[in-house]
């Protein structure tokens, strides 16, 4: 028996907790979890976090990959490098991935990025529960609900219509100038 490890793998369960905690808290700051509609109308459910620190995005992956869960490393492309930093972004793509990723860390996260794990994570275990899992399976009404539920939650696309932004204000405001007369 190591010091790493007692024989009830007690330590080994207290790495594994405090690393999913510390990829929740990174994920709550960074990260995102969407369904984006790709080619051929297909729904694809992503999770996508982005930074400059390059070691911390290596380790974010190779974390997840210890957990069993398959990511991307990309390099950004920087358009104006007097503007911005360059960036390593981590995709985890797929409905078995990003299912196993919503299941892994919903017990850690707090908030509004809980709300939008748990619709994508509703989503990736219907697309799961049907005959060949997600591949092969036709997108229907629901998918597109779950897309724009996702959507709603994430405030991507218009929430309102354009004409009732752009209402015109019933009463015109006046400013108010008082002149100081000198004592």
């Amino acid at each position: 028996m190591t010091n790493e490890q007692s024989s009830n793998g007690t330590t080994n369960q207290q790495e594994r907790l405090m690393n999913l905690a510390w990829l929740a808290g990174f994920f709550e700051g960074e990260g995102s979890v969407s369904l984006v509609q790709g080619s051929g109308n297909r729904i694809m459910p992503r999770v996508h976090i982005i930074n400059s620190d390059w070691e911390l995005m290596e380790e974010w992956s190779k974390c997840w990959k210890e957990l069993g869960v398959g990511n991307y490393v990309q390099l950004r492309k920087v358009y104006d490098p007097l503007k911005h930093k360059q960036t390593k972004q981590v995709l985890i793509c797929g409905v078995k991935r990003v299912n196993n990723f919503c299941k892994l860390l919903r017990p850690f996260l707090r908030g509004h990025k809980l709300e939008v794990l748990k619709v994508v994570e509703e989503y990736t275990d219907y697309r799961l529960s049907l005959p060949n899992g997600a591949h092969g399976a036709k997108y229907g009404t629901l998918d597109y609900e779950y897309r724009d539920r996702v959507r709603a939650l994430n405030k991507k696309g218009p929430l309102e219509s354009s004409e009732t932004t752009r209402q015109p204000s019933l009463v015109a405001s006046e400013d108010i100038v008082q002149a100081v007369q000198p004592a």
